[in-house]
């Protein structure tokens, strides 16, 4: 029941600095011509009870340059893996032209559990109609974890790895309607994870469609397609990925559907299915509360 409370004051409190951002940019664009952004607020949840919270902005300092700022937090429930990330990301993104750039740095995990910091930069080619990047990522990991000690006094202790992740991902604009997209990323670890301790901790969070984004793995695939009516936007996306632990191999489908809900507002729902070696299958889905502002 604390965890349900904490969960849905972490959602309040998300939405209330939304909505105080609103009525201080309205605010501002009123007066000073404030420029372009955007305030994101996410809930998702699978039926193994997996939840995942997470606020972002967005804003467009320049025309060419964005700076972008995300806080969220993932929960897997006792019979997974009984542990709560956090997770903070800030990034900037410039355009030169046809040529731009970004850079990102995150700090993710549990403290006395498992955290990382992560530096991500891509480089990529773009215009009216399409974008195609590389990247690249390095990840500094630290897992925490108890042994037992002289007259049975548990002994924290903590390994360190790295993680060096290249990847390459697209976008094109086939029609005015229609747009396809995908991604292909790699990771190398400086240690196999099959030794380190805590391993139902790294096969839970990998098996987990919620914390992909931070889970341990070896490849990760996507490829989708999105249409677009009006105002109205319809999104189908396919993905696979194996779990660098024990290669466990993990391949989900997922569609979207984004609404105009009054002026410089939209609301998505999205819902998708997830399949793994050895596990039952698993549905999850969200909703994710979009506002604009500025000029």
């Amino acid at each position: 029941m604390s965890r349900a409370r904490s969960c849905a004051s972490l959602l309040g409190f998300c939405f209330l600095v939304g909505i105080g951002s609103v009525a201080l940019a309205q605010e501002e664009e009123s007066e000073d011509g404030f420029e372009p952004w955007a305030v994101g607020l996410t809930l998702q949840t699978d039926e193994q009870d997996s939840q995942s919270f997470s606020t972002t902005f967005n804003w467009g300092v320049t025309e060419d340059t964005w700076l972008f700022f995300s806080a969220g937090r993932s929960m897997l429930p006792a019979e997974r893996a009984d542990i709560s990330t956090d997770d903070l990301i800030f990034g900037v993104d410039h355009s030169f032209g046809l040529l731009g750039a970004s850079l990102e740095v995150e700090q993710w995990g549990e403290k006395d559990a498992v955290e990382s910091l992560d530096y991500r930069g891509s480089i990529y080619l773009h215009g009216d109609r399409f974008n195609v990047g590389v990247e690249l990522e390095r990840r500094d990991i630290d897992l925490s974890f108890s042994i037992v000690g002289p007259r049975d006094r548990p002994i924290q202790r903590t390994t360190e790895l790295t993680s060096d992740g290249t990847g390459v991902y697209f976008r094109a604009d086939l029609t005015d309607w229609w747009r396809v997209y995908g991604s292909a990323r790699e990771y190398d670890y400086s240690r196999s994870l099959a030794v380190l301790p805590r391993l139902d901790v790294f096969n839970f969070l990998s098996s987990s469609t919620l914390t992909l984004a931070n889970s341990f793995l070896e490849n990760d695939r996507r490829f989708g397609f999105e249409w677009r009516a009006g105002q109205k936007f319809i999104n189908l996306s396919f993905g696979r990925n194996n779990s660098a632990v024990d290669g466990l191999e993990l391949e989900f489908v997922s569609a979207s559907f984004m609404f105009p809900i009054s002026y410089r507002m939209d609301l998505e729902f999205n819902l998708g299915r997830s399949t793994a070696d050895f596990l039952e299958p698993s549905v999850y889905g969200g909703v994710l509360l979009l506002i604009y502002g500025g000029s």
